[in-house]
């Protein structure tokens, strides 16, 4: 039921518009407009019906300032009075007033632009409304665009972050971005845990709350507080909006994106490194291997270099030693002959074995400059 306050300080107008409204809408009167200034304040009305000529106050200056007042200016102000030229009428609407209804008083007209005015106010604040729904629609539509819009540019540079340190401070630059209160830390293994917050500094109470959470590998949450648990990443998020439940399970399911992202991210940089790592041992392993192979293919080389050298000495002193003690042996011509030909064919298969060392030599020096590559 509607609610309407009459002022009126002619006792016998005040029952008229009383008796004439009391059966459809709840109505309070009043005759001084003092009274009605304050209890304004106190209470909300649909609608006043406020006569002009009164001893304290006249009509136009109460309507004034119940319109100079936020609480009461959108109330509709329907003046009644036994004024009626034009120029009371047009200070009536300066003055704030909805509508104008002269003395004496006709019920069926009050009746109607009562109703006329209610309805009127009524059309008025579902339009107001709806323009609120519409602007809260259009916002949280711009917010969603807006976070749609971070979450790409972030996922776009978490594939060319090289480190960990890059990621952690990718990581705490998104959430800043956000607008969010968190506190997060980051667990490596063989690296010293790293804690981080957007307000720059880690409350020891955030400490103990990230010790106590980050080992049951699941997501707390409590009041306004949510906590979220992955392998390297336990993050706690202060002041979530759970009032605005929409807003909060949106914000919920995003942040857990963005951390499930950055913990795979987080994988990959450790996998990586490992397998840097990795490979770094066995390109050591192999040029150790590589290094002794030179050493012992450049000894064989020397050996057989020594070889060849002293192979030809005694093959040259043995032949020049024959010729000379051939004189003083005393053999036939046949025997000199056969002995000489015997020298000459083991000569022969001695430049064979050197001529295969050398070609030993060839290959080795292959094999080196393979190994140098």
């Amino acid at each position: 039921m509607n609610k309407i306050l009459i002022v009126d300080d002619e006792p016998l107008n005040l029952d008229i518009l009383v008796n004439t409204l009391k059966d459809q809408y709840d109505i309070v009167a009043l005759k001084s407009p003092k009274e009605a200034l304050n209890l304004t304040k106190k209470e909300a009305f649909d609608l006043i019906l406020l006569d002009i000529m009164m001893p304290e106050y006249n009509g136009y200056d109460i309507c004034k300032q119940l319109k100079q007042r936020e609480i009461n200016s959108d109330i509709p102000v329907i003046f009644i009075s036994a004024l009626s030229t034009v120029d009371d009428r047009l200070m009536a609407y300066e003055a704030g007033g909805e509508d104008y209804i002269t003395k004496p008083i006709d019920p069926n007209e009050l009746k109607s632009k009562v109703e006329i005015a209610l309805k009127h106010q009524t059309n008025i604040k579902q339009l107001h409304d709806t323009i609120e729904n519409v602007t809260s629609r259009v916002k949280s539509i711009r917010l969603i665009a807006d976070e749609t819009q971070l979450m790409t540019n972030f996922f776009k540079k978490l594939l060319q972050v090289e480190t960990f340190e890059e990621l952690s401070r990718l990581t705490l630059s998104i959430f800043e971005q956000f607008k969010l209160n968190v506190t997060f830390s980051i667990f490596l293994p063989e690296r010293k845990p790293v804690y981080l917050s957007t307000k720059g500094r880690v409350s020891p109470i955030e400490l103990a709350t990230i010790e106590k959470a980050k080992n049951k590998n699941e997501t707390i949450h409590y009041k306004s507080i949510s906590v979220f648990n992955t392998d390297f990443i336990t993050l706690v998020c202060n002041s979530m909006p759970i009032n605005d439940k929409k807003y909060y399970e949106q914000l919920l399911e995003k942040i857990t994106t963005l951390i499930d992202a950055i913990n795979i991210s987080f994988k990959s940089l450790l996998r990586s490194k490992q397998s840097r790592q990795s490979l770094v041992e066995k390109n050591k392993q192999l040029t150790d291997t590589f290094s002794k192979t030179e050493s012992i293919i450049n000894m064989i080389e020397t050996m057989l270099k020594k070889n060849d050298e002293t192979i030809s000495r005694i093959t040259n002193e043995l032949i020049d030693s024959v010729h000379q003690d051939f004189m003083f042996l005393g053999l036939s011509e046949p025997q000199e002959t056969e002995i000489i030909k015997l020298i000459e064919d083991n000569e022969r298969k001695i430049q064979e074995v050197l001529s295969k060392n050398s070609e030993l030599d060839s290959k080795i020096a292959m094999a080196k400059a393979l190994l140098s590559l």
